[in-house]
């Protein structure tokens, strides 16, 4: 029986790998962050666990994928099937947890307070989770898609009320809430790249470019994939996601 051989390389170290040597510590970069953050959306303040009367959030579901839209078919007169472009559709999420009161009176006040926070269902509002530094900050834009769920039941003697609030993001991209920005101005048709913005995420990145003052036939390149965007020959002031 043949020996198998033993590496003695150190391996690797990231964020998806681990080490004979230990325990890693993480890098305290990864984001969203999970039912240890603090979450805000339209003014109301969820899992701050110091406060005595608190939304304490057991359970966020959702937030590690989004839908997928994938289409295919089956190939006519041999085995397997043809796929096509897949895309990412819009992100399905949801909070559940307990709202934690100490007086009754307080309790009606909470159960008041979350609803008004999540009435409007014409306009998405960011959820920010916020990390443990600035750079682990991030939002993405969603409302309400189904009805707030609040169990009114008393068991105990404490006044706590079990919440579920459906959540969906058109978008389902999760943004950092320091966006990086820049800013270019006098530069002619014969400049180079007059401005570089990085990525900082994991995902295709949609930048909002901003053209202010008077300009001729403006145009507007993404040097990386060479996609161009061009505006009408006079342009006062216009904007663009590009």
């Amino acid at each position: 029986r043949p020996e198998m051989p033993i590496s003695l390389t150190n391996p690797l170290e990231g964020k998806g790998s681990g080490s004979p040597a230990g325990p890693l510590p993480g890098t305290q970069t990864a984001v969203p962050g999970g039912v240890e953050t603090v979450l805000e959306y339209n003014g109301l303040y969820l899992n701050v666990l110091n406060n005595i009367d608190r939304y304490k959030v057991k359970t966020m579901d959702g937030f590690g994928d989004a839908d997928v839209r994938d289409s295919r078919e089956d190939n006519p007169g041999d085995d397997g099937e043809t796929a096509f472009p897949s895309y990412y559709s819009g992100r399905p999420m949801s909070l559940q947890g307990t709202i934690q009161a100490y007086t009754l009176f307080k309790m009606r006040d909470m159960i008041q307070a979350l609803e008004e926070a999540f009435r409007d269902i014409r306009q998405e509002y960011p959820l920010i989770i916020h990390g443990r530094s600035s750079a682990q900050n991030v939002f993405i834009n969603c409302k309400k898609n189904s009805k707030l769920v609040i169990q009114e039941a008393q068991n105990d003697m404490r006044y706590f009320r079990d919440f579920m609030i459906p959540l969906r993001a058109s978008n389902p991209r999760i943004l950092s809430l320091d966006r990086p920005a820049g800013q270019a101005s006098a530069f002619g048709a014969a400049a180079a790249i007059v401005l570089t913005l990085v990525n900082n995420g994991s995902f295709p990145a949609q930048c909002e470019v901003m053209l202010t003052g008077g300009m001729t036939a403006p145009r507007i390149t993404n040097v990386t994939n060479g996609t161009m965007v061009k505006f009408e020959p006079t342009v006062v002031m216009a904007q663009a996601d590009v």
